[in-house]
């Protein structure tokens, strides 16, 4: 059976690569914010916190996934890729 090797990222590296892509973007998390109507800490929580739509607005933001940033927030798109290696295996 073929697995799939997952990196472990930790949540304080991703956070820190955020932070420089939007920088490079010309983007603060205060900007961000303000562009999306909530406040700065709001923004700040998804460090800690899964807020989907937070998460899609600064991958979207980075010309990525919200998956790609935090992939063990999203194990049902996990799930469905082993699913598919499983079946693809099988053939």
């Amino acid at each position: 059976m073929r697995r799939l090797n997952r990196i472990k990222v930790d949540p304080e590296v991703s956070w820190r690569l955020v932070k420089k892509g939007l920088r490079e973007k010309g983007l603060t998390l205060t900007s961000l914010a303000k562009e999306l109507g909530l406040a700065a800490s709001t923004i700040c929580s998804v460090k800690y916190v899964r807020y989907p739509s937070i998460e899609a607005a600064i991958a979207s933001r980075l010309g990525m996934s919200a998956m790609e940033i935090w992939p063990s927030r999203y194990p049902a798109v996990e799930s469905e890729i082993l699913a598919i290696s499983a079946q693809e295996e099988d053939d």
